[in-house]
C-alpha cells in the first residue's frame, strides 16, 4: 500500500467526447470561413459599369465636381444589378470593396461634404446605399416568388406584425444617426444649407427612414426626427427610390383625367359632396384636382380635417 507522502501515478489522459467534438466544430468554423473568405474573391477583380451610368453622372467626375442626388441613384442600381451576377447575397466587406472601387474613380466626386466641407471619404456612405439597394431588389424578389406561387401573408394582429419589423444593426443605426443630426441642423438652418448636401444625407440615410416608418413611429415624431420627409419632394423622391415609380407625375396625370368625370357623377348623384362641387364651381378649371381628394372624402363621409394636405403639392397639381 502506497504511503501518504508516495504519489500516486497518473493515468495517461483521455480527451473527453465532448472535448473532441468541441475540437472538430472549431476546425469545421475555420474550413467555412476560409471557404467564404474565398467566395468574395471576385470582388477585387470586379468591374464598376461606368459605361451603363448617365451622361451627367460621368461629366460630373470628369470634373471632379458631386453628382446629382438621381446620377447617385442609378449608379447604386446599375452596380448593385452587376453585382447580383456573382450573388444576391453580398456581405458588407464586399459592398466595401465595391464602394470603394467607386470611390478611387473620382474621391471629391464621391466624398461626403457638410457646408461644402469634406468630412468622410464617402465609401460607407455608398456602401450604405449599396446594401438597402440590395435588400429592397430581395424584398422585391421574394414578393414576386410569393406571387407567383400564390402565397399571401395574413396579418392577423398587431402582435403577429411585430414579428416582421425591419431590424437595422446598432452600428449601422449610430452612423446614420450623426447624419440625421445633420439634417435638422440643415432643417433649422434651411437659408444656409446646400440643396446637394440635404439630397445626399437624405440618400444615405434611407434604411434608417425606412425603419422608423416601417416600425409604427407616430407621425408627429416622425416629422420632428425626419423633418424634410414632412416635405412632398422628398416624400416623393424617397417613395420613387424604393418602387421606381414616380407617383408624383402618375398622381398628377391621373387626376387631371377624371376630374370632370368625378364631378359630373359627384354633382348628380349625391347631397353629401354639395359643399365641395360648389367650391369646384366657383374655381376656374385648372384649380379642379385640388378638390380630387376632399370630393371622394366628403363623398364618403370622412373628415377633410385628417387630410394631411401639402401646399406645394397643391401649386403644383395646377400648373
Amino acid at each position: 500500500m502506497p504511503t501518504s507522502a508516495e504519489v500516486q501515478p497518473q493515468s495517461p489522459s483521455v480527451t473527453p467526447p465532448a472535448e473532441q467534438l468541441d475540437k472538430s466544430k472549431v476546425a469545421f468554423t475555420v474550413a467555412t470561413v476560409e471557404g467564404n473568405c474565398g467566395a468574395d474573391d471576385w470582388a477585387e477583380s470586379f468591374e464598376i459599369p461606368w459605361s451603363k451610368f448617365r451622361a451627367s453622372l460621368i461629366e460630373s467626375v470628369n470634373c471632379k465636381a458631386v453628382p446629382s442626388a438621381g446620377d447617385i441613384r442609378e449608379l447604386v442600381c446599375h452596380t448593385m444589378s452587376d453585382v447580383f451576377v456573382h450573388t444576391r447575397r453580398p456581405s458588407r466587406k464586399v459592398l466595401r470593396t465595391v464602394a470603394r472601387k467607386i470611390v478611387t474613380k473620382q474621391p471629391s466626386s464621391f466624398a461626403d461634404y457638410i457646408n461644402g466641407k469634406m468630412v468622410d471619404d464617402g465609401v460607407n456612405s455608398l456602401m450604405l446605399m449599396l446594401e438597402s439597394k440590395k435588400e429592397n431588389l430581395n424584398r422585391q424578389s421574394r414578393q414576386t416568388s410569393n406571387a407567383d406561387q400564390g402565397i399571401s401573408v395574413k396579418k392577423t394582429s398587431k402582435s403577429s406584425n411585430n414579428s416582421h419589423r425591419v431590424v437595422i444593426d446598432d452600428e449601422t443605426r449610430s452612423k446614420m444617426e450623426k447624419t440625421r443630426k445633420q439634417l435638422i441642423d440643415y432643417y433649422t438652418n434651411r437659408n444656409l444649407a446646400d440643396q446637394s448636401d440635404i439630397e445626399r444625407c437624405m440618400l444615405a440615410t434611407y434604411p434608417y427612414q425606412r425603419y422608423d416608418v416601417n416600425n409604427d413611429v407616430p407621425l408627429r415624431e416622425l416629422f420632428d426626427k425626419w423633418p424634410f420627409l414632412g416635405e412632398t419632394k422628398y416624400v416623393l423622391k424617397h417613395f420613387k427610390y424604393y418602387t421606381t415609380v414616380d407617383i408624383d407625375s402618375v398622381l398628377r396625370t391621373c387626376i387631371s383625367s377624371k376630374c370632370n368625370i368625378l364631378y359630373s357623377f359627384m354633382s348628380a348623384n349625391t347631397t353629401t359632396t354639395n359643399t365641395v362641387v360648389r367650391m369646384m364651381e366657383r374655381s376656374a378649371k385648372p384649380q379642379w384636382p385640388l378638390y380630387f381628394l376632399p370630393l371622394i372624402m366628403a363623398y364618403f363621409r370622412e373628415d377633410i380635417s385628417h387630410l394631411l394636405h401639402f401646399s406645394w403639392y397643391a401649386k403644383q397639381l395646377c400648373l
